[in-house]
């Protein structure tokens, strides 16, 4: 088998006296996540095998794309080399406070979890109203800001059948409109979304109680795709703010 790891975790670095420090910490690898894959496609009789999603994606696209676009993608990191250096001495970067995946193995690890629990979230679709469901989704989006879903949801939300006024106002943290039989829900997705996804185990009690096992799996089901959406957008904002010294991604 060929493996043909990204950058990994290793002590590899360090003994070659090479600097690492300019990397994205999204564009790593650890060990545990290299091994696992390659003994994955061993089993499979993969002959090559390109661990990591973000890598298998460039190894696809590297045969459709012109090879002007990569020499681009290239000179585009060294000028975020240059850029980086200036943030440890006047804080360029110190602005970008939105919730987003600190490296690639999160990215992958909630995709894949995403991926195996797919019926799961079949099911959650058929279970939740659109418009409970959409109400579930621009809650979550106001806590972690992402702008693209929040264009996206707002709009689905109308075709939905939800208010103007009351997509402006979920957007902006308030659910004081909302239907009554959905405020605890809206609630726990609020709590949900600031706890990174781990929330208490006496709000989900009180979840629990309110709508009962079925309902809460399908709930939790959906704040967690719309969490997978709205980290996705912010780190791409992120990447956005730092290959420009924090004027794009805003």
């Amino acid at each position: 088998q060929a493996l043909c790891p990204g950058l990994t975790r290793t002590e590899f670095h360090q003994a070659a006296n090479l600097s690492i420090t300019q990397a994205p910490g999204i564009a790593w690898l650890s060990t545990d996540q290299v091994v696992a894959h390659s003994l994955r496609d061993l089993a499979a009789d993969a002959v090559i095998s390109v661990p990591g999603l973000g890598y298998a994606a460039l190894v696809g696209v590297s045969g459709v794309f012109p090879p002007v676009l990569f020499d681009g993608i290239g000179t585009a990191y060294q000028a975020l080399r240059r850029v980086k250096p200036a943030s440890a001495a006047g804080g360029a970067f110190d602005g970008f406070s939105r919730r987003r995946y600190e490296s690639l193995g999160q990215v992958t690890g909630e995709l894949r979890a995403i991926f195996q629990r797919r019926a799961e979230l079949r099911k959650a679709m058929r279970l939740l109203d659109p418009a409970f469901r959409e109400r579930l989704m621009l809650t979550v989006t106001q806590v972690n800001g992402c702008r693209y879903c929040a264009q996206a949801h707002a709009r689905m939300a109308l075709e939905g059948g939800l208010a103007q006024e009351e997509i402006e106002a979920l957007l902006s943290g308030v659910t004081a409109a909302c239907p009554a039989d959905e405020l605890t829900a809206l609630l726990y997705a609020q709590h949900w979304a600031e706890s990174g996804g781990a929330p208490s185990a006496a709000a989900r009690a009180t979840l629990l109680e309110c709508y009962g096992e079925e309902r809460t799996a399908a709930i939790e089901m959906a704040l967690r795709m719309i969490q997978v959406g709205n980290l996705s957008g912010n780190t791409f904002d992120y990447l956005l703010y730092r290959l420009s010294g924090g004027r794009w991604g805003k």
